[in-house]
């Protein structure tokens, strides 16, 4: 994917994996500047806003954590759960798609992620990591866990979410894994910065969609 238009705010291991693999299956790219609560591309596409795609995580057992895996379609996509816990439950934010819908469409549609909010009501959900992971064919692997609890502001007024700017790529060969407390719900809202849509060169368009920004409140401003 393009990264000339957007800033490049990567974590440092994810810049060295980068260079030293010499890929761009994954660019980590896209920032929210702490400063301005909307998200602002240069270059892009004029006037596109940026979607969002809402995930429910919830993990029904009583007495302990599991792991939840969220993407990864070349690893999980007939994997039993799709590599989640027994007791995790995945849904979308939208009735009519499921999250199997949403899994095998990453395949062909993977998309930028500037901006990831991530709600619930347990305190001690907000203090686990997201771990961003990445694999390909040739069996080369890479995971950067993100400490998201060090997001949270402290002009920020709930203190049920945090927003987290590390930015990162979903395709079929990358994907998010946490351990979901008991009992909990988690719900993350994942703001893309970029889209592709491989059918749109057939009407004359660029098969990448960029945002020119993305409308999301931070830090509890209105």
């Amino acid at each position: 994917m393009k990264s000339s238009s957007l800033k490049h705010v990567a974590p440092r291991a994810v810049e060295r994996y980068t260079q030293s693999a010499n890929t761009e299956v994954f660019n980590a790219i896209g920032s929210m500047s702490p400063s301005n609560p909307n998200f602002y591309a240069t270059g892009a596409q004029g006037g596109t806003t940026g979607q969002t795609f809402v995930i429910n995580v919830t993990n029904a057992n009583a007495v302990a954590a599991e792991e939840a895996v969220l993407f990864g379609f070349a690893k999980y996509a007939n994997v039993a759960r799709f590599g989640s816990g027994s007791n995790i439950t995945i849904t979308m934010g939208t009735s009519n798609i499921t999250y199997s819908q949403m899994l095998y469409q990453t395949a062909t549609s993977p998309f930028e992620v500037a901006l990831t909010r991530v709600e619930t009501s347990n305190q001690i959900q907000l203090g686990e990591s997201i771990q961003f992971n990445y694999q390909d064919g040739t069996g080369r692997t890479f995971a950067d866990p993100l400490v998201i609890s060090s997001y949270k502001s402290p002009m920020q007024n709930q203190n049920n979410i945090i927003d987290f700017s590390s930015a990162y790529q979903i395709n079929s060969s990358t994907w998010l894994s946490f351990r979901v407390q008991p009992e909990t719900s988690v719900k993350l809202t994942l703001f893309a910065s970029a889209i592709v849509n491989i059918a749109n060169p057939i009407n004359g368009q660029s098969a990448i969609t960029e945002a020119s920004q993305i409308p999301v409140n931070t830090f509890g401003k209105n």
